[in-house]
């Protein structure tokens, strides 16, 4: 079973001794960095991904106000992919955001990370925006209003 928990002193490190694939090293940020810049701002929620007792992936995400949030981080351990956790996890993460009151959800990926956009788009994620960076946006949420 898949579930999440906040970081606390009893997962932490075995949070930060999860790693990615090699081939996918420069697609996510390491979690012990997300988990530095997560100490410096209160409204991003650091969380470990189980599977029964086991740790085996990373996530976060951040309150930016205004029913707005954003998913920073997903990643599951090399030894633990493609078996269906990063999904479980975003699903669990949005369910989570929405009983929090969250309308949008963005999130983003390298455009080289086409399983990352794959799982995006399959969860209802639209693209949004590309970054100056190259980093590709997603949205989540309620239809936009326009105005006529």
């Amino acid at each position: 079973m898949i579930y999440l928990r906040n970081i606390d002193e009893m997962n932490q490190e075995a949070c930060v001794a999860l790693r990615v694939r090699e081939d996918q090293a420069s697609l996510v940020a390491s979690n012990s960095k997300s988990l530095e810049w997560a100490r410096r701002n209160p409204a991003i929620v650091p969380q470990v991904i189980y599977e029964g007792e086991t740790v085996v992936g990373f996530l976060m995400y951040e309150s930016r106000g205004n029913r707005v949030f954003s998913v920073h981080r997903l990643m599951v351990d090399a030894q633990w992919q493609r078996r269906g956790i990063g999904r479980r996890a975003m699903e669990l993460v949005i369910k989570e955001i929405r009983r929090l009151g969250g309308a949008t959800i963005y999130s983003s990926t390298r455009p080289e990370n086409e399983a990352a956009q794959y799982l995006l788009a399959e969860l209802g994620f639209e693209e949004h925006e590309v970054e100056p960076d190259g980093e590709v946006v997603y949205r989540h949420g309620p239809p936009r209003e326009f105005t006529l």
